[in-house]
């Protein structure tokens, strides 16, 4: 019996090692989302064994942020990020470009996702920077937003990056270069990039605009091509999405969906308020699916179910 299991999970793990285990992100802008502004989202896919967090950073004299970090193992810190935004409304959320990568970068994007959050205001004033972000950085894949654009950010090897900004339509990222000469670098076949490219192409042509937060989430959910090559598949560990609208404060929903970590859904409006409260991990008590701070919202949420059916009776 111990001899199968080893057969068995060797030949699990040999499948799961002939996948990218790699990121999704979509993002709108404009016409294109219901009451303008702008709605970026990612699927954060990595290995079985990760762990995330939501947490607050609150460097001195820079901007505040909150970020999805993660760690490889119960016994590291966190120490690396995969999305966040910032206290001026500046979001950023970060792919590997697996097409092109041999070794994980973690680090190299957890280091321009810290200097975009800490230093920036508003997508123009990255794009402002971007050579000297970007040209000696390390492959990777990006989406920058605030509440009137997103920027699809690709960044490959040997000094070479390609930016698409748009503040009226929808972009979308997974693990491969899709822009003018980065189209070369993909040098790794991944089979699960094809199909996950092919349906998110498909859905966003599909869809009825202006789009909302929730049919967004129901795209990235979307498990059509089975739990290896699907958006939504067995390695995607959480969701991070943000909407934001000129003169209001941008709205943050959070899931953790892997298997080992127990799952909770945190909706948090990033007011100064929220921005005022102590660095640290965000605490579920508060800002998660049955927090305090919701609270309210969930109470006339439920009090609309009760008179529905009363009025039905």
């Amino acid at each position: 019996m111990q001899k199968k299991s080893i057969v068995i999970t060797g030949l699990f793990l040999s499948f799961i090692s002939i996948n990218s285990l790699a990121c999704t992100s979509i993002g709108f802008a404009g016409k294109a989302v219901q009451g303008g502004g702008t709605i970026v989202a990612k699927n954060r896919d990595s290995s079985l064994t990760g762990y995330e967090r939501l947490q607050l950073f609150k460097p001195k004299g820079k901007h505040s942020y909150i970020a999805l970090t993660y760690t490889r193992g119960l016994n590291d810190n966190y120490d690396y990020i995969t999305s966040g935004t910032n206290d001026a409304g500046l979001s950023i959320m970060a792919n590997d470009a697996a097409t092109n990568l041999l070794k994980n970068e973690d680090h190299i994007e957890t280091t321009t996702i810290k200097k975009i959050l800490t230093r920036y205001k508003t997508v123009d004033q990255v794009m402002a920077k971007a050579k000297t972000l970007f040209a000696n950085s390390k492959p990777a894949i990006y989406l920058i937003s605030d509440a009137h654009q997103v920027a699809n950010v690709q960044v490959g090897d040997k000094a070479q990056f390609a930016i698409k900004v748009t503040d009226n339509s929808y972009t979308w990222n997974t693990n491969a270069y899709y822009s003018g000469n980065l189209v070369a670098q993909n040098r790794l076949q991944w089979p699960d990039i094809k199909p996950r490219s092919d349906k998110i192409k498909q859905l966003l042509k599909q869809q009825s605009y202006p789009i909302t937060a929730n049919q967004t989430l129901t795209i990235l959910g979307n498990q059509d091509d089975g739990q290896f090559d699907g958006i939504q598949r067995m390695f995607t560990t959480a969701k991070y999405l943000i909407v934001e609208q000129t003169n209001q404060a941008p709205h943050l929903i959070v899931q953790f969906t892997i298997p080992t970590q127990k799952f909770d859904r945190y909706d948090i409006v990033l007011n100064k308020q929220f921005f005022n409260r102590p660095a640290g991990v965000v605490p579920t008590s508060v800002y998660g699916l049955l927090g305090s701070q919701n609270k309210a919202r969930i109470d006339q949420f439920l009090a609309k179910i009760k008179a529905r059916h009363d009025n039905n009776k």
